[in-house]
C-alpha cells in the first residue's frame, strides 16, 4: 500500500502517495508515480462523473447508471469525499464516507454505533495500477479511524480487482448475502461486506 507523505497541507484532506519503482511483467522497471487525494471540490463534479461513465462503459460499475449521477455522487449522510489526482492536475478517482450503512447484516459483528460506511469509490480505467485505488481507500480510512468511527463498505462479488484492495489492506470479510436487486437480465447479484482493519 502507498505510504501517505504528508506536507504543509497536513490532515486528511490532502495526502500525496508515491508508489515506488516496480517491475512490469516484461522486466523493464516502471517509475515511481505520485498520486494526490485531496478533498472534492463542487468544481470536480464534472470530472467525476465523466469519470463514473467511462468506468460504467468499462466494467458496469455501478452497475445501473443513476438517473441523477452526481446527486448519486453525493448520497444522503454524506460525511466526507475526496479525488485522486495525477501529477498532471487530472482526476483520475473519486471515494465519499456516508453516515451509517444500508443494511441490518453487521449488526452481530459488534460494530461501535456510530459506523460509517466507504462508498462511490472507482479509478478511471486508464490510470488503474498507478495506485489511487489504495490512495482513495487510505484517505477514507483515514478519516473514519482519527474520528474513531469504524468504517464498512460493500462490493459485488464479481468484482474481484476491489476485492483483491480491499483485501491486501486488511478489510475482514463479514457478511455475503444475495442483493435485492438484481442485473438488467434480472440475475441474481451477490455482495460482499467488508469492515475495515481496527
Amino acid at each position: 500500500m502507498p505510504s501517505p507523505d504528508r506536507g504543509e497541507n497536513a490532515g486528511l484532506s490532502s495526502y500525496q502517495f508515491v508508489r515506488p519503482d516496480t517491475k512490469a511483467d516484461d522486466g523493464s522497471r516502471v517509475h515511481a508515480i505520485r498520486v494526490i487525494v485531496r478533498a472534492r471540490q463542487p468544481d470536480d463534479l464534472g470530472a467525476c462523473e465523466a469519470i463514473l461513465a467511462t468506468t460504467h462503459a468499462f466494467e458496469e460499475y455501478p452497475m445501473r447508471w443513476p438517473a441523477d449521477a452526481t446527486g448519486w455522487l453525493s448520497p444522503a449522510g454524506l460525511l466526507a469525499a475526496w479525488v485522486a489526482v495525477a501529477a498532471d492536475d487530472q482526476i483520475i478517482g473519486h471515494v465519499i464516507i456516508v453516515a451509517g450503512n444500508e443494511r441490518d447484516g453487521l449488526a452481530r459483528h459488534a460494530l461501535q454505533p456510530a459506523e460509517v460506511s466507504v462508498a462511490r469509490l472507482f479509478v478511471a480505467p486508464h490510470a488503474r495500477g498507478a495506485g489511487a485505488g489504495a490512495a482513495l481507500l487510505h484517505a477514507a480510512t483515514g478519516w473514519a479511524a482519527e474520528r474513531r468511527l469504524r468504517a464498512t463498505l460493500d462490493v459485488v462479488e464479481d468484482a474481484v480487482d476491489a476485492i483483491g484492495l480491499y483485501q491486501a489492506s486488511g478489510w475482514q470479510l463479514v457478511d455475503r448475502r444475495q442483493a435485492a436487486w438484481s442485473t438488467d437480465n434480472g440475475d441474481p447479484v451477490w455482495v460482499r461486506s467488508y469492515l475495515a482493519p481496527a
